[in-house]
């Protein structure tokens, strides 16, 4: 989930936000910077995100 806010450019949201839901916590401190990395990737090519919202493909709220 993303937080933006009007006027921020769109890949510097205020809350980038993602839920893990893992059958070991331990496993959390070993994926924390995979999913950083990832996060940090899909900001970097947030425009393709237009498209998506066209094809109805992720839900606005």
């Amino acid at each position: 989930e993303l937080l933006s806010q009007i006027g921020r450019p769109i890949d510097s949201p205020q809350i980038a936000s993602v839920s893990l839901l893992l059958e070991n916590s331990e496993l959390y401190s070993s994926l924390k910077s995979d999913v950083e990395s990832i996060v940090a990737e899909e900001l970097r090519n947030i425009t393709s995100l237009t498209s998506q919202i066209v094809e109805e493909k992720v839900r606005l709220f």
